[in-house]
């Protein structure tokens, strides 16, 4: 549910930083929303795991590749690539898991690329 956008913003909480009325808070994000300035809410979650990114090649449709619950990010990109990919997996082992029993039945080849440290991520 929190990955689907479920959430929302604790109006009490808003309204007593603002010093006014939790109804007023309700009434502006409500506004928002309709005016298409407010798209959803979203957690920010810990990121645990370590992170790839995987450049892909062959015939693969975007909807297989986003539809492995280990890939966060499908990209279409230029180049001898098809897709940059966001995998995100416990450790380097799972990571090897991944591309043998999920990524090279698809019949593609990959390059990845591990990620050692995250400086910025929203």
């Amino acid at each position: 549910m929190l990955q689907e956008g479920l959430c929302g913003p604790r109006v009490t909480d808003i309204a007593s930083r603002l010093n006014t009325t939790p109804a007023t808070v309700s009434r502006r994000l409500k506004r928002l929303e309709d005016d298409g300035d407010i798209l959803g809410y979203s957690p920010r979650l810990a990121r645990k795991g370590t992170v790839f990114f995987v450049l892909v090649r062959g015939r693969v449709a975007e909807h297989e590749l986003a539809g492995l619950s280990e890939v966060q990010e499908v990209h279409a990109c230029g180049g001898n690539w098809g897709f940059l990919l966001k995998v995100r997996v416990q450790d380097s082992g799972s990571y090897y898991r991944f591309e043998r029993e999920r990524l090279q039945p698809l019949g593609v080849s990959v390059e990845s690329v591990p990620v050692y440290k995250t400086f910025k991520d929203k």
